[in-house]
């Protein structure tokens, strides 16, 4: 096997500057992208936040309305339910005189 024979640049050479300059400056662009990153990610999911809210505080009104509709039914059954009560006692009192009527003749 072959050593590599490339000399490392002695510290403070121009060469050695020139590879620090070019890692601060990848370091800051790194940098500058996670940042950049991070507020994208941090708007999206105050976004998703806010959209569920709204989802949520328009299912709650559906829910509401959902739930006058079903008492709204509950107290028409009930007074239906009221007015077949009222009809049957009246049926069978026009059917009991219809009887009496009948023993009478």
């Amino acid at each position: 096997m072959a050593k590599n024979n490339k000399k490392r640049p002695k510290q403070g050479s121009s060469s050695s500057v020139d590879e620090e300059d070019m890692a601060t400056s990848n370091c800051e662009s790194l940098r500058s992208s996670i940042d950049s990153l991070n507020k994208v990610v941090t708007g999206g999911f105050a976004n998703i936040h806010s959209d569920v809210d709204n989802l949520r505080l328009e299912l709650m009104t559906e829910i509401d309305g959902i739930k006058r509709t079903i008492k709204d039914i509950e107290k028409s059954l009930e007074s239906t339910q009221e007015d077949v009560e009222v009809v049957k006692e009246d049926v069978k009192k026009v059917t009991e005189g219809f009887k009496e009527h009948q023993h009478l003749e």
